[in-house]
């Protein structure tokens, strides 16, 4: 299946109306895999939480169950999973911040309990008080006491001033994050970074390398970044990563979003960290869709500079994409091959008994890589279809096995072994690489489904024609050699 990621925007748009040709066409639930994620729940809780607005919440979390038929990316321990869970289940309506803090303000034991709670409780006490009172780095108390830094210390983490301890930094932290998500103070903070590395916003904004100029600022400062893991307790480290270049590009201004808390809709820092999450859930799909394009191209230079197989586009350009490469149905797959073959894009390779081709459609909608491989016991070609999977997703979800397989068996008729339908305990084989697969006949053709680490597979062995593998290696030599 093809998976797509869309952010809140448009879905909010699909349900009062609008994009009614892409909603058609994703609502395709045997073609395209649609998960949505806590980030659209973060959105909804955004909104007013009154009784009043109830009615409006709730059919928002059925509009995204219906869309997404449940299908969910969420953290949970410190992973990013996929799960299949109803947005009602996950739903938690919008808290403040200083509410995190609260484990830190222990009421004193209760007479009430038990003697092993009891121990707990004393024994949580314990580690409290530890971190309370455990001193944090020495530069930020320096930098209080250093007049020409104070004044920004105390715009923007206040709360930190005498009190120079873990607890202090965090409720210094959560402090500035509850002011940013509230009023400017996003922007005051971005307006700082940018006239302290002299960098230009003008020039920024629209530039073609944003991160050459970010580096080219910071090394006539003298300020040489060295790169490091980001911390992932709450999260996979890749969504860290991603979540921290995507606000990183927007605080040094390029595509920078509008900060504005006058009537009507409200924009702080608040919007730009979700879009920055989603950005980072998108990294699971092969396409992000976002009618955003400050968000559109801020994704597409996070993608880029960590080499992620994600492509940000508006729902309209995805619209022209389906009717180009998307729009193909499983009925004659094999015989319009040969015409689909021409529209594929090379790839290198140091494997000269290997040729790959990297394509724009998915055949049997899943498949997007072609590789014509010579067997080297029988010196014959044959094709092997497989996949570019989205770099930051599980290998393969149940249902895409399920589907692919329904649609092979509508094309090629049942399997040798007349297996039926793909069924559960297959699953489980393949995930413990033990999964024997499925075997076809089709003409001449023999066709073999494998799964090789968790990677769909489909081979397709012409044993008794070698012209029909033939014809299709003339096609691709045909047009690649076209023009040279």
């Amino acid at each position: 299946m093809i998976r797509i990621y869309i952010d809140w925007n448009v879905m909010s748009q699909m349900k009062n109306g609008h994009h009614s040709d892409f909603f058609s066409i994703i609502s395709d639930n045997e073609k395209f895999l649609k998960p949505y994620s806590s980030s659209h729940l973060g959105d909804i809780s955004a909104s007013s939480q009154e009784l009043s607005n109830m009615e409006n919440i709730d059919s928002d979390l059925d509009f995204i169950s219906n869309l997404t038929q449940n299908y969910c990316l969420f953290h949970i321990e410190g992973r990013t999973v996929f799960r299949n869970n109803p947005p009602r289940d996950l739903y938690i309506q919008d808290s403040n911040l200083s509410q995190l803090l609260d484990v830190l303000r222990i009421k004193p034991l209760s007479d009430n309990l038990d003697e092993e709670s009891r121990n707990l409780q004393e024994l949580l006490n314990e580690q409290i008080t530890l971190f309370k009172n455990t001193p944090i780095d020495k530069v930020f108390q320096k930098s209080f006491e250093n007049p020409e830094t104070a004044h920004l210390m105390r715009s923007f983490l206040p709360e930190l001033e005498d009190n120079y301890t873990q607890v202090g930094l965090l409720t210094a932290i959560f402090g500035m994050i509850e002011r940013m998500n509230k009023n400017t103070a996003y922007k005051d903070l971005r307006e700082n970074l940018q006239g302290g590395a002299d960098i230009k916003r003008d020039q920024i904004f629209h530039s073609a390398s944003p991160y050459e100029l970010i580096d080219k600022a910071y090394k006539k400062k003298g300020i040489l970044a060295e790169p490091k893991s980001p911390a992932h307790e709450f999260a996979s480290p890749w969504f860290t990563e991603i979540s921290n270049e995507y606000i990183a590009l927007d605080m040094h201004g390029y595509q920078e979003d509008k900060i504005s808390i006058n009537r009507g809709r409200k924009q702080t820092f608040r919007n730009t960290m979700e879009d920055a999450f989603h950005t980072a859930f998108g990294s699971s799909c092969d396409f992000y869709i976002t009618q955003d394009q400050r968000n559109c191209k801020k994704a597409n230079a996070v993608y880029e500079k960590l080499d992620i197989n994600t492509i940000a586009m508006s729902a309209d350009d995805f619209l022209i994409l389906y009717k180009k490469c998307l729009q193909f149905k499983t009925v004659d797959f094999l015989n319009q091959l040969l015409h689909l073959l021409k529209n594929l894009v090379p790839s290198n390779t140091s494997d000269l008994k290997s040729s790959p081709y990297d394509s724009a459609f998915f055949f049997f909608d899943y498949f997007n890589v072609i590789r014509i491989i010579t067997d080297k016991s029988t010196k014959s070609p044959f094709l092997l279809l497989t996949r570019h999977l989205p770099t930051n997703s599980p290998p393969i979800f149940g249902k895409e096995a399920h589907v692919l397989v329904s649609k092979l068996q509508l094309l090629l008729g049942n399997d040798v072994d007349n297996l039926g339908k793909f069924s559960d305990p297959e699953m489980e084989q393949i995930e413990k690489d033990s999964w024997l697969g499925r075997h076809w006949k089709y003409a001449d053709v023999n066709i073999k489904l494998r799964a090789m680490e968790g990677h769909l597979q489909l081979y397709l062995y012409p044993p008794n024609n070698k012209n029909w593998i033939q014809k299709l290696l003339h096609a691709v030599k045909s047009f690649f050699n076209f023009g040279k």
